[in-house]
């Protein structure tokens, strides 16, 4: 059975070439440009792993996972982002927050593959 994805990031270029990239590596993506798209989603499914931008209109990624993880408290999470230094940013939130990597944008896309595999596993 193919893993299930949400991906929300309010840059819907960046959206349709990570939706390409990982549904062609096999998994199952369910696209949105927002975090409350990303929850109203959740009601209805169920996912393996959330990417979420960390900065989002409305609802940014560190709200959103917070709203999703009422529904699923194991949901696994990747935080992508346009601000520099992410992975630094997100280190201790990532703790708080069960975040399995932070990528900043343009990041470099197999290993952002690679953790996507792992975090799914």
């Amino acid at each position: 059975m193919k893993k299930k994805i949400l991906l929300a990031d309010d840059d819907k270029e960046l959206n349709e070439g990570i939706t390409e990239i990982l549904t062609d590596e096999g998994f199952e993506v369910c696209s949105v440009n927002s975090g409350t798209e990303a929850v109203r989603k959740a009601v209805f499914e169920s996912f393996d792993l959330a990417v979420l931008d960390y900065k989002m209109p409305g609802l940014d990624g560190l709200e959103t996972l917070a709203e999703l993880r009422k529904k699923d408290p194991a949901l696994r999470a990747i935080m992508i982002s346009g601000k520099p230094f992410i992975e630094n940013i997100t280190e201790n939130e990532g703790i708080t927050y069960g975040i399995a990597y932070a990528f900043s944008k343009p990041f470099d896309i197999p290993a952002f593959i690679k953790a996507v595999k792992k975090t799914c596993r």
